[in-house]
């Protein structure tokens, strides 16, 4: 061949006449996929033309922390997560639930041996694709959109949802499985002897593959017999999974080794949400103590999150820490002003210190709020005793009375209405 025939066009147009198809097959599917990302999405490309998707969708570092990452902060792990896919391809064992952080370790070093590894196996196929292109196209034309459909979700140039998941394995799929057959077809056909031992080996790797997705069928029957399974035979670290458990567990009405749990995904990775669930599963066991530690712990990492706060609150409230917890009210409700029962919450702590304007001030934010209730105009009516405004006192307590109140409460009320009726100033 003459120098500069390879790319020549007569050369192009030859091999897109006799190749059309087959180019077509490779082409379409990415085509289509970066069609249907883009309308999700919005720019199909990503952050590799520095347009950052994580501007818009927020993707949680326990499920890809590699999304918000530059690609000089990502490179040597996006290279690692392809040597897996690789070497997946080759030998689908194990197969997991869920790859969450830290199940697959980053990659912080170039000295990495993963790393040096994928490299070698990089270089090699490489060498392969080029020197095949000739004596066996389609075998060079499968290796590349193989290697090219993993490196594309191995999280290399765009960034994903998830840093690794045996599903993104599909597309780059269909190259390796046209590479492998026309690679055993040609050695079948050059070499017979072989036919038979590549034939074994073939029916070996697809016989397992058969074997662990029936096991894996058993295994998934359940949720928490999925999640355990995933952290027995897995990844001991995977944050993702020890949280799921925890959840599991606190469905289950198991809220104790719900909480243990919590405490292992908080050791791999702290993370906001997980320290308010933790908080809340303390708060069911009536452990007060570790749930204001919990929830202090969440409005630390996170402290403009008003629900946070307003956890926080509730817990000081139940430990005695009333100025606290008033003070968390306070700030919460800033953001979430609507919130009738926090309203509510405030309000009470304010009748209970005496401090009968602002609680007024309350109550009556609460009753315009997003979730007013019938105790919200007992309590109003007892502020305005207690400020001496007996005629929207009673409006209160009567507007309560309207609400078909228990029996014993309402007879209270009655009460409290009969004297305020006479305590009130004659017209």
């Amino acid at each position: 061949m003459e120098p500069g025939t390879f790319f020549s066009g007569e050369r192009l147009k030859r091999v897109l006449t006799q190749n059309g198809l087959p180019l077509l097959g490779f082409t379409l599917p990415l085509g289509m996929y970066l069609t249907l990302r883009g309308m999700v999405l919005g720019n199909p490309l990503g952050s590799y033309v520095g347009s950052s998707l994580s501007q818009r969708f927020a993707v949680h570092p326990i499920l890809n922390p590699l999304y918000s990452l530059p690609f000089a902060g990502r490179w040597k792990t996006a290279l690692v997560l392809g040597g897996k896919y690789i070497g997946l391809h080759l030998w689908p064992n194990p197969l997991l639930a869920d790859y969450s952080f830290d199940s697959i370790p980053l990659a912080g070093t170039v000295l990495d041996l993963r790393l040096a590894g994928t490299i070698i196996t990089l270089i090699g196929m490489a060498t392969a694709i080029w020197f095949l292109r000739e004596q066996a196209p389609l075998v060079s034309a499968g290796l590349f959109f193989w290697l090219g459909g993993i490196f594309f979700f191995s999280n290399l140039f765009f960034t994903f949802g998830t840093i690794f998941a045996e599903r993104l394995m599909y597309l780059p799929s269909i190259g390796f499985c046209i590479a492998v057959a026309s690679a055993g077809w040609a050695i079948g056909q050059k070499f017979p002897r072989f036919s038979l031992p590549l034939a074994a080996i073939g029916l070996l790797t697809v016989t397992f593959s058969v074997w662990q997705c029936h096991h894996h069928t058993l295994t998934f029957r359940d949720s928490l017999t999925t999640i355990r399974h995933l952290l027995e035979q897995g990844s001991p670290r995977n944050a993702w999974a020890w949280s799921s458990l925890g959840n599991e567990l606190a469905h289950n009405n198991r809220a104790s080794e719900a909480t243990a749990a919590y405490e292992k995904s908080l050791a791999i990775l702290p993370n906001p949400e997980i320290y308010d669930t933790l908080a809340t599963t303390y708060a069911s066991l009536n452990q007060w103590d570790k749930s204001v530690q919990a929830s202090q712990n969440a409005v630390k990492m996170a402290p403009e999150w008003w629900p946070f706060r307003k956890r926080l609150a509730v817990a000081l409230t139940q430990t005695g820490h009333t100025e606290e917890a008033m003070r968390e009210f306070g700030i919460a409700l800033q953001a979430a002003p609507q919130d009738s029962l926090m309203q509510l919450s405030l309000a009470s702590l304010l009748k209970r210190k005496g401090d009968w304007a602002r609680a007024e001030t309350h109550y009556l934010a609460a009753l315009a709020g997003d979730h007013p209730l019938p105790v919200m105009w007992r309590g109003l009516g007892d502020t305005y005793v207690a400020q001496g405004k007996q005629d929207q006192a009673q409006t209160a307590y009567e507007n309560f009375l309207k609400t078909n109140p228990p029996r014993p409460e309402a007879e209270k009320v009655q009460e409290q209405l009969n004297r305020s009726r006479k305590l009130a100033p004659e017209k």
